[in-house]
């Protein structure tokens, strides 16, 4: 399985070349499987994955077999692609490898356009009802951007991916929107201003169908936990209280209401109905790690791969909802294609210290962000280097009343999730 992951980690490209010929060319000698199941198609810049997880979640519960695809992963390549409760299987992936080598040079497919018709074949063989797509990058010539669907969302848009995508919103909002078609109804998480108004327009003059979720979903959070969230959660027919949201922040009610609104829509073009029963349940079983996951309760630790200004906003400014009294210690490691100063400015809402993790490559060094963080926030107290979490997460005491938070990457996940259980088993 080694070799295989290495061979599709191999095909990524050193200059992304646009286009969906090569997918295209990939799907058609695999025989269309996209063809062969209804789609969801979720775009955006921060909580497509949320929304990805809630809407598989959901689904399942209302008694559809429903694949996932989403990127990218934490500890496995096999989580990117799920039917039902079950990542696909290592042999599966193999054979399919080796199956399609000749054609994948031929055309000099990439590593996201191999997966993604990895996905849908994988999906297509499982005859699954329904699958639950995440766009990659961008969303006008991602490589899932093949798909005919029945509904499409695009969540919350904020800079990230710059290099690839500009750094203006509208110029990444033009991106994002690329993934909407004629017949298709699309779904508009909480947007900026600006960026509403654009998709609005967009939509209007080429007479598509489209949805603001906030002015359709109503969502009051009567409760917030460490770990969850209660919501009371109404629709056009719907009212529905006390719902246990595995979700915290209000982000995350953001993406909820993206996702309520898209059920809606499906289930008023006759593809699905979903009672009060159906989405209590589905929502309770929502597992999607490393969005604010609760990772210790004593003392308090966190984990959340917010990678973009947007993204540290949001975590920051929950954590400072749920404990207003307590100390907020980070624990951070950023990629260099990050823009690192707008990052950085988030921290001013950091009331604890700052540990910089600073042994992964191609990520900023502790020397490089100490200055910044100075200048920027004309602070010089409390800012650390962290070469080892496991060691630092040992010292720490069950007594101890600050709240951590573990942030920056997925690319950082296995040293956590491997500092956590180490760290317990100890205990």
């Amino acid at each position: 399985m080694d070799k295989t992951i290495q061979y599709l980690f191999n095909l990524r490209p050193e200059v992304i070349k646009p286009g969906l010929d090569r997918i295209r060319k990939l799907l058609d000698y695999l025989g269309n499987p996209e063809r062969k199941f209804h789609s969801i198609h979720v775009a955006g810049t921060n909580g497509k994955g949320s929304v990805c997880a809630i809407l598989h979640s959901v689904l399942k519960e209302a008694g559809y077999k429903t694949g996932r695809y989403t990127s990218p992963h934490l500890l496995r390549f096999n989580e990117r692609i799920v039917v039902g409760n079950k990542m696909i299987g290592d042999s599966y992936i193999i054979d399919f490898i080796n199956s399609i080598k000749n054609k994948v040079e031929r055309i000099d497919a990439s590593f996201f356009e191999v997966t993604t018709a990895l996905a849908f074949k994988y999906f297509a063989e499982n005859n699954i009802d329904v699958a639950v797509i995440e766009v990659g990058m961008g969303g006008r010539w991602d490589a899932t951007n093949v798909v005919n669907p029945i509904v499409s969302i695009i969540t919350s848009i904020s800079r990230d991916h710059q290099e690839y995508l500009g750094d203006k919103l509208l110029n990444i909002a033009m991106e994002k929107f690329g993934i909407v078609k004629s017949g298709v109804n699309v779904v508009f998480s909480r947007q900026h201003p600006r960026i509403k108004s654009y998709f609005i327009k967009k939509c209007k003059e080429s007479n598509f169908k489209y949805v603001y979720a906030p002015d359709i979903i109503k969502v009051k959070v009567c409760k917030i936990e460490p770990s969850f969230q209660v919501v009371d959660i109404i629709t056009d027919n719907k009212n529905v209280k006390s719902v246990k949201f595995p979700l915290i922040g209000k982000h995350q009610v953001d993406n909820l209401k993206a996702s309520l609104a898209a059920l809606e829509s499906l289930s008023r073009n006759g593809f699905c109905e979903f009672n009060e029963d159906i989405l209590k349940k589905g929502m309770e079983e929502i597992n999607w790690k490393a969005r604010l996951e609760l990772l210790n309760k004593n003392p308090l630790i966190y984990y959340d791969v917010a990678h973009n200004e947007s993204g540290f906003d949001s975590v920051l400014n929950t954590l400072k909802e749920v404990f207003p009294d307590k100390k907020i210690d980070i624990i951070m490691a950023v990629k260099k294609t990050k823009n690192i100063d707008l990052i950085l400015k988030r921290l001013v809402k950091v009331n604890g210290n700052v540990y910089i993790i600073s042994n992964f490559n191609g990520f900023y060094t502790f020397n490089e962000l100490k200055p910044r963080l100075e200048r920027l926030l004309n602070f010089t107290a409390g800012i650390s280097e962290l070469k080892n979490i496991g060691a630092f997460l040992r010292s720490l005491s069950i007594r101890d009343e600050r709240v951590l938070l573990i942030t920056g990457s997925h690319y950082i996940a296995n040293d956590v999730y491997s500092a956590i259980r180490a760290n317990a088993k100890n205990n």
